[in-house]
């Protein structure tokens, strides 16, 4: 069997969906919120707050009380309106390919699953995500279950498929949280400028060159 899995932001994409999607809900409104959202961002970008913790802070901060409907309404917009201007032309061609090889592909990320649900569908694909707990139509808040991030996308990818030592895996990412996934793939392609990277640089390879 081969399988390909493709985290999401700033690998498939050139920009983030997580703040993007923070700005397309709120509007006007997204920087009075990010502004007060700063002391956090501050303690992360100084490493005294975790990934995890510093991903329920943002949850808590954006979403805590939001309807999910609303968020599931505004998410499909969002997907159809501005995901195609953010997309990596090249990658896009790239999972084209794995999809049209009929590969078992699937998007890994740690970004929340009310904008990219109808992306996938779109275009056939599983989604693994980090994942809001939910209480009577309303967001708490909190994480539910564990952010997908790092070792974490492992765990969920093992979950989700049954992997053999004869399987060829692929895997593309962007940042040192996709280590782990990217770890486990025969075939593991750097989509960042990370010239340093342990791994095959995605803009090197002629699949690539060819696309943009």
């Amino acid at each position: 069997m081969v399988y390909a899995f493709f985290d999401f932001d700033g690998t498939l994409t050139n920009k983030d969906s997580l703040k993007g999607f923070a700005r397309y809900y709120w509007g006007k409104h997204f920087y009075f919120k990010l502004v007060m959202f700063l002391p956090y961002l501050v303690l992360f970008r100084l490493k005294l707050l975790s990934h995890d913790a510093a991903k329920a802070a943002f949850l808590r901060h954006f979403y805590k009380g939001e309807r999910v409907e609303k968020l599931n309404q505004m998410g499909q917009r969002y997907a159809q309106q501005v995901l195609p201007a953010i997309e990596n032309a090249a990658m896009m061609n790239r999972l084209q390919w794995h999809i049209q090889q009929k590969h078992k592909v699937c998007i890994v990320t740690a970004s929340l699953p009310y904008w990219l649900t109808d992306w996938c569908k779109s275009k056939g694909l599983p989604l693994l995500a980090t994942k809001a707990e939910e209480k009577d139509g309303k967001l708490t808040g909190k994480l539910d279950g564990k952010n997908c991030f790092g070792h974490e996308k492992v765990h969920q990818i093992r979950n989700a498929y049954h992997l053999y030592t004869t399987d060829r895996i692929y895997a593309y990412g962007d940042t040192e949280s996709d280590y782990p996934m990217m770890d486990m793939a025969n075939m593991a392609y750097d989509c960042s400028n990370n010239s340093h990277s342990p791994y095959t640089l995605a803009r090197k390879e002629s699949w690539y060159a060819e696309a943009i």
